[in-house]
């Protein structure tokens, strides 16, 4: 969690009108997968995380 983070609203555009998601028959039909690296490095030396997304 990240601590004293404030969101300057001013700086935000509208985000407009809500779209309605598709809901998929079958879950994990259509996954994403990458890599953020380059993090801070945790106190266990960890410095990346695995994203795994499905859409």
């Amino acid at each position: 969690m990240i601590a004293g983070l404030k969101v300057k609203i001013e700086h935000q555009r509208a985000s407009g009108l809500l779209q309605q998601l598709d809901i998929h028959v079958w879950k994990w039909d259509e996954i994403s997968m990458d890599f953020v690296t380059g993090l801070p490095q945790t106190q266990r030396r960890h410095d990346a995380i695995w994203v795994v997304v499905d859409r």
